[in-house]
């Protein structure tokens, strides 16, 4: 780590002669939003503040920040050098060369966005994430290793997904894997406390839909969908099945719809 890369030579003389080199590493970082430190028992740090730049110019190793860290369109390939607990929401989005969670956080406690990079699997990813979980237009083929319980959305539209193998066991907000390569829903989250979205897939069937939908259930554009085999039986929302070869007879000879069916 080359600390000109945070503050010019001028800014460094100066913060030398009054901080001494401890005091610089933490100054520098003030330029990133850092505004509070800690030391920890084994050496790591404690941060407060929100984090924008580039994880692995950090001079120090933060184990906790409490605010977002965001490492944004970084050309980043590894998330080395990111906290292990994230207080807050993280970004890593727009990082065309990452290809893996490996370094990243363990906990956020806030949103996880890792969206429009080159992932291709979820091993290493975060064990909790207490809001949305945001992984669209990344490589995906198969959900196995995301996190167990995702307390918001679980957004997974626009990856390379085959079946809904591997997926969360609860997702308390709704559920978005449109726009993949689904050819069944088998293996999909039977506990969603909003919508799901199984639109814009090649889906010939709807076995391994959730049987009771909170919210919204979509199955749009599934252009060789004939069948509603496998429908959820109770929709408290609206029913989309537009762009399909399906009736409104049929629908509502296997499924209560509370809201609307569109076709």
């Amino acid at each position: 780590m080359k600390l000109k890369e945070f503050l010019n030579e001028k800014e460094l003389i100066s913060a030398y002669d009054v901080y001494g080199y401890e005091g610089v590493k933490f100054k520098s970082l003030e330029k990133n939003g850092i505004t509070k430190h800690k030391k920890l028992e084994d050496g790591s740090y404690e941060v407060w503040g929100d984090f924008e730049g580039n994880p692995k110019d950090i001079p120090i190793k933060i184990k906790i920040i409490h605010g977002d860290f965001a490492c944004i369109d970084k050309n980043l390939e590894s998330l080395d050098g990111c906290p292990e607990i994230v207080d807050g929401n993280f970004y890593c989005s727009y990082n065309k060369n990452l290809i893996s969670f490996e370094g990243g956080p363990k906990i956020v406690k806030g949103d996880f966005n890792c969206s429009e990079n080159s992932l291709f699997t979820f091993e290493g990813c975060p064990e909790k994430v207490d809001g949305n979980f945001i992984c669209y237009l990344n490589h995906f083929e198969t959900l196995k290793g995301c996190p167990e319980i995702i307390n918001g959305n679980f957004d997974c539209r626009d990856n390379q997904l085959y079946n809904l193998e591997g997926s969360p066991k609860e997702i308390k907000g709704s559920f978005y894997c449109s726009e993949n390569e689904l050819e069944s829903l088998k293996g999909c989250t039977q506990k969603i406390g909003k919508n799901f979205d199984c639109s814009r897939n090649p889906l010939r069937t709807l076995e391994g839909a959730p049987e009771i939908v909170e919210g919204n259930f979509d199955c749009s554009e599934n252009q060789y969908l004939r069948t509603l085999e496998g429908a959820p039986k109770k929709v408290n929302g609206n029913f989309y099945c537009h762009n399909n070869f399906i009736t409104l007879k049929e629908i509502k000879s296997v499924c209560d719809v509370s809201g609307k069916i569109l076709l």
